[in-house]
């Protein structure tokens, strides 16, 4: 089979497309690294902070409000042919629908069975991931994979201005850093 595509090609565009590839795989490990998954540990350990978190939000209080009202004044017509209205204080009212926050009142009274049943299922789901980058390694490791990046783009654009020095043009990406641009050209004058 005969391949019909043309596709000029010449040192500083092969280069380039280099370059550009080994730009593209470093920014899709730092989007790697930013979207991995946690460690068990500290997996496990956002668990225990979710249940100490929670146990601490007061719950029961809703139980003891009888009404839901808003600082408007509910008219007939807002409230549905089917909910049960009651005048408190002259204003219309209706029962809360859901206004206790059943996380906090369960982790308050069934924290520690929560906790480990949470763990045990973390454990167990942990095993369908790869094992994860520690969170507090990431930053380093990002910045390090940003200094290569930098170092490409640099590069990217002295490979750029040698083109055009021989007569070829090379075209930037669009997203290219102007001040790059302007920094490599400085540095060639």
């Amino acid at each position: 089979m005969v391949n019909n595509t043309f596709k000029p090609t010449n040192k500083y565009a092969d280069r380039l497309e280099t370059v550009r590839h080994e730009r593209d795989g470093l920014l899709a490990r730092i989007d790697q690294i930013k979207s991995a998954p946690l460690p068990l540990v500290e997996a496990i350990s956002r668990v225990e902070a979710f249940i100490a978190d929670h146990s601490l939000i007061p719950g029961l209080e809703s139980f003891f409000c009888p009404y839901e009202t808003n600082n408007r004044l509910l008219t007939v017509e807002t409230i549905p042919d089917t909910a049960p209205v009651y005048v408190v204080n002259d204003v219309l009212a209706r029962p809360p629908r859901s206004s206790v926050n059943l996380a906090g009142v369960l982790c308050r009274f069934f924290g520690e069975t929560i906790k480990k049943t949470l763990v045990d299922a973390v454990t167990e789901e942990s095993k369908h991931y790869p094992p994860g980058i520690p969170i507090l390694e990431r930053p380093a490791l990002i910045q390090d994979l940003q200094a290569k990046i930098h170092a490409l783009e640099i590069e990217e654009e002295a490979l750029i201005l040698e083109a055009e020095s021989a007569g070829i043009a090379l075209y930037r990406r669009p997203d290219v850093n102007p001040k790059l641009v302007l920094m490599v050209e400085e540095a060639d004058a």
